[in-house]
């Protein structure tokens, strides 16, 4: 059986071969890995049902889940769930692989979220705000540009990239701007979604560093302190923790807002990355419900195939679980063990609560943000802000370029 995934790194699919090799000599079924990027998994996914080449089963990303939704199976990954219990996981994890109808397309394997890192000690020595509002940012960022003397006020997103999507979401779902209402209407030219793209458009005009900023400019630019101030998902607190602190009080120069709370809501935008299975034939749906069952086991503790797994990428593996979560097992691992208490009892726990995403609303999806988002029709929207375009107009013209692509 075939395990499409997207962990490149050769570390990583080390790691699954063996916590595979266990299951393999159980059921004697060889796993085969297919690792891709995660940007191509659903030209994989249509290019493999075209040919007849589906794999058995998979690690992906929601967005290419939903994607893939034609030849995902629902009663699969929906017994894998059941199996583990519904109740096991965090509702809002569940309510991400949900297809609307009360079924499952996938298994929650990891979650992270969106955040917003700042230096504490230039917050403190300069008397100002967390950064979790829309004004906390902006004063936040104000006081820290001085472009003058190579200083920024901030780093967001702003190249031609999904990382521009993404970290946009967060701010316009803090303001309650969707792509969809309920009914699956396109309002992406609501004033709501106008006010977010003139905010953050102005952000990334008035206080970025100069050029198209992508996630690799993150690292680099904060690390030389040309900025206080940026936006990351979650496996910001990794990097601080494992290469800038020995000890957990080593990080109080450090701290991150897990939600912004703009002027309608306190969210932020998500991502739950599953297991699931193609419909593919009998046997080899049932070798990969099997696999799941094997992957997601913590029996062993510390050794046990989930844990040791989570264990890969502490911050970005969150499990999508509580009981996982607050288990001694998964805090019994070097890095975790310097994270702040109150980030693994509380502040991770509420982010996965809270957290949202284009093509959602409540209980229901819309799966056609997919191709939305894969023809870049939001980041386009961002740039053409960012570059000084009037917002209501470009938000006018966005929402009938989608309704044109979908319709």
């Amino acid at each position: 059986m075939t395990l499409l995934h997207f962990e490149t790194n050769q570390d990583r699919r080390d790691a699954i071969t063996e916590i595979a090799e266990p299951w393999e000599e159980e059921t004697g079924v060889e796993l085969n890995q297919r690792a891709i990027a995660e940007a191509d998994l659903p030209t994989e996914i249509g290019s493999s049902a075209a040919a007849g080449t589906l794999p058995g089963t998979a690690e992906l990303s929601n967005r290419a889940l939903f994607s893939g939704r034609g030849v995902v199976s629902r009663e699969d990954p929906t017994q894998v769930v059941q199996s583990i219990g519904e109740d096991a996981f965090y509702d809002r994890a569940l309510q991400f692989v949900n297809d609307g109808q009360g079924n499952y397309l996938g298994v929650p394997l990891y979650v992270w979220t969106q955040t917003i890192p700042y230096s504490e000690d230039y917050r403190q020595e300069n008397d100002l705000p967390v950064p979790n509002t829309w004004e906390g940012f902006e004063t936040f960022a104000e006081a820290a540009n001085d472009p003058d003397n190579n200083q920024y006020g901030c780093l967001l997103a702003s190249d031609q990239s999904q990382f521009t999507t993404q970290t946009f979401q967060m701010f316009a779902l803090s303001n309650d701007a969707h792509v969809f209402d309920t009914d699956g209407n396109i309002v992406f030219d609501d004033d709501a979604m106008v006010e977010a793209l003139e905010f953050y458009g102005r952000m990334c005009r008035d206080y970025n560093p100069p050029g198209d900023m992508g996630a690799g400019d993150v690292g680099p630019i904060w690390n030389d302190r040309q900025v206080y101030l940026y936006s990351s998902n979650i496996i910001s607190i990794y990097f601080e923790t494992a290469f800038q602190a020995e000890t957990t009080e080593d990080l109080d120069y450090y701290d991150f807002a897990a939600l912004l709370d703009g002027p309608e809501k306190e969210t932020t935008f998500g991502e739950v990355v599953s297991t699931t299975t193609f419909n593919v034939d009998a046997g080899t749906r049932r070798a990969s419900r099997s696999f799941q069952e094997h992957f997601q086991s913590t029996e062993g503790g510390v050794e046990s195939p989930y844990i040791s797994f989570l264990h890969l990428q502490p911050a970005l593996f969150n499990p999508p679980r509580p009981d996982i979560m607050e288990s001694d097992a998964f805090r019994d691992q070097e890095i975790i063990q310097r994270f702040r208490d109150e980030w693994i009892d509380e502040v991770i726990p509420n982010a996965i609560e809270n957290m949202e995403r284009f093509g959602r609303r409540g209980e229901e999806v819309f799966p056609e943000i997919g191709d939305i988002t894969g023809n870049f029709l939001i980041t386009d929207a961002v740039r053409s802000v960012i570059d000084g375009d009037d917002p209501e107009t470009v938000a006018s013209e966005t929402a009938d370029e989608m309704r044109d692509l979908i319709e």
